[in-house]
């Protein structure tokens, strides 16, 4: 089970706050930098890991301290992955953004990824899901590396996303199509 990262701990420290909801906004703020529409590919997914690295742990830590239930945990958490995870996809270019929720659909049956429902129907357990939730995903599409981020900078730069995109719809299996 991942806990509190070190940036987490860090910030708690240096504001010496326990996790409450009140606090823990403007300690995630001063840690992880706010994303804005000019952000390359690169910015905005280390803004995206940053905060959901920093952020989601100091709120479950908040939850457990209210004695909240595990299913509150995992509803809560779940819910604000998937907000997080809206914020910088409207920030992503549209060719990039409709790549995601391609990928979503496929392997989640929802654009914005799993659902507390629909996880649990897999099986996950509450602790799975709160846990889960305070991870970022994505390795298939190879956002973590950063010879790919750079190339994906490189391609909405010269504004050749629409062609990545199409020629990436044109694989085997892949083709979703616009999702607007």
């Amino acid at each position: 089970m991942k806990s509190m990262t070190a940036v987490s701990i860090l910030v708690l420290l240096t504001l010496n706050v326990s996790p409450s909801f009140a606090s823990i906004t403007p300690a995630v703020e001063a840690i992880c930098p706010a994303a804005e529409s000019g952000d390359g590919i690169a910015q905005l997914r280390a803004k995206y890991v940053c905060e959901i690295e920093t952020y989601l742990p100091l709120v479950k830590a908040s939850l457990a301290e209210t004695d909240a239930s595990v299913e509150e945990q995992a509803k809560t958490l779940n819910q604000l992955r998937r907000e997080i995870g809206a914020k910088y996809k409207n920030l992503t270019p549209q060719w990039l953004r409709n790549m995601v929720y391609c990928r979503n659909q496929k392997v989640y049956h929802d654009p914005l990824g799993p659902t507390y429902d629909a996880l649990r129907q897999k099986g996950k357990t509450d602790a799975d899901i709160a846990n889960s939730a305070i991870r970022t995903g994505g390795k298939d599409l190879l956002l973590d590396n950063v010879v790919v981020v750079k190339a994906v900078d490189l391609a909405n730069n010269w504004n050749f996303g629409p062609a990545v995109e199409a020629l990436w719809s044109w694989l085997p299996g892949d083709a979703c199509g616009q999702i607007d």
